[in-house]
């Protein structure tokens, strides 16, 4: 885990107003994408007027802008902590209705969370030394250890009004705590400064990182290499042809856009003994799943062959159908009356030997895909470095994708 650093200047945010201090701090959390990549939200209150200033879903941090970022009702907002629960359509018609201005962006799904929280201002990011804690066997025990009782933790939770609710349970018991660990969901940070608010997301994940390199107890957290990276030029021509396959595979579902990866960490962990297994455990937070899904497909190599990956487009085209008809079958397993299934075609195809190939909607969601796994690769690094990585059960999974808010600001 890399060392963090402040970004913060003094001099540039000097006579900004309380939003465009928002608008400074959530842009300086997405500029570092050890911190969040795709998701993440920020906050800022002003009690005085009753108003709530919270990020819009599927809006980027790094990209950030003053129309971005949602005025609600702070008052309507908190009239809803008596409620015990909301279900996903209602949730989505009480934000409308607490929004002062109705042409403006859907607000954040965790809305509640930064409502409900007596402070003004509030971050929420997936630091990857943070989510490294926390995809393991003992995520209470590991952030304890490195946090004490300076962070409350919240175990897994779906929508945004369970997490509010599970939050505020929590730091009901520790009023005098500085944050929140999400198990596998990352961090949040509250206080009545935005810089300090900004340098506490930084002292915590870089905390972490450090407590990992200082307790790493495996060093060769993949099981070591099983098959050599393959020449530079060989990996060129084998990321130009599987898409072409695919392609073929694939047919109208073809996402028409890729991104190829060959970089030394990809390529430690496709060449790797627990490459297969662990690309199989799942996602490393909710909001990635929209983009990677729940797994890649991980081609198979003959560790026995003279040319232990031979893709010709047959044996390619077995891989990608297996893949498929394991999606339908997970899909048959978990879905509700109604529903309706999602491509069942990779988003990732890891290559042993070769690298990474990310597919997407557009050169955009490409590019994410694969930036996003690249971070996956690095925080099972990590957890595996200290312990073992865990992802989510297949039927929470299964929850998370087909959570129509969450596909909704995927496509924002």
């Amino acid at each position: 885990m890399p060392a963090m650093r402040s970004r913060w200047k003094d001099q540039e945010a000097k006579g900004k107003s309380a939003l465009d201090l928002l608008v400074y701090r959530s842009r300086l959390l997405g500029a570092d994408p050890d911190l969040v990549l795709w998701g993440g939200n920020t906050s800022s209150k002003d009690t005085a007027r009753g108003v709530l200033w919270v990020k819009g879903s599927g809006k980027l941090l790094r990209d950030a802008k003053e129309a971005d970022f949602c005025a609600l009702n702070l008052h309507k907002l908190r009239g809803a902590l008596p409620r015990r629960g909301m279900t996903d359509a209602e949730t989505a018609a009480f934000l409308k209705n607490c929004a002062l201005d109705p042409k403006a962006s859907r607000p954040s799904v965790e809305t509640f969370l930064h409502a409900w929280l007596p402070f003004r201002v509030i971050d929420h990011t997936h630091p990857d030394a943070i989510l490294a804690l926390t995809d393991t066997s003992k995520p209470r025990e590991f952030c304890r250890k490195v946090f004490g009782r300076e962070f409350v933790f919240v175990p897994v939770a779906k929508s945004g009004f369970e997490i509010a609710k599970r939050l505020l349970s929590e730091f009901g018991k520790k009023p005098g705590a500085k944050g929140a660990i999400l198990e596998k969901h990352g961090l949040v940070v509250w206080g009545e400064d935005d810089k300090a608010c900004y340098r506490r997301t930084i002292e915590a994940a870089s905390r972490a990182g450090e407590w990992i390199r200082k307790h790493c107890r495996n060093p060769k957290p993949f099981g070591g290499e099983v098959i050599r990276p393959f020449p530079k030029g060989k990996r060129k021509t084998l990321l130009r042809r599987i898409p072409a396959g695919m392609k073929s595979s694939m047919g109208r579902e073809f996402p028409g856009y890729f991104c190829c990866v060959d970089d030394k960490e990809t390529l430690e962990f496709v060449c790797s003994a627990r490459g297969p297994a662990l690309s199989g455990k799942g996602p490393t937070t909710p909001g990635h799943i929209y983009f990677t899904k729940r797994t890649p497909l991980f081609l198979k190599s003959n560790l026995s062959s003279e040319a232990p990956l031979d893709i010709n487009r047959s044996g390619l085209a077995k891989q990608i159908k297996k893949f498929a008809d394991a999606e339908k079958k997970y899909f048959r397993r978990f879905a509700g009356p109604g529903m309706r299934m999602q491509s069942p075609y990779p988003a990732v195809v890891l290559i042993p030997g070769v690298g990474m190939i990310a597919a997407g909607k557009n050169r955009r969601a490409a590019l994410m895909t694969a930036e996003i796994y690249r971070h996956t690769i690095r925080v099972m690094r990590a957890a595996c470095s200290i312990d073992d990585y865990r992802s989510f059960s297949p039927r929470q999974a299964f929850e998370i994708e087909y959570w129509l808010p969450g596909q909704v600001r995927q496509s924002a």
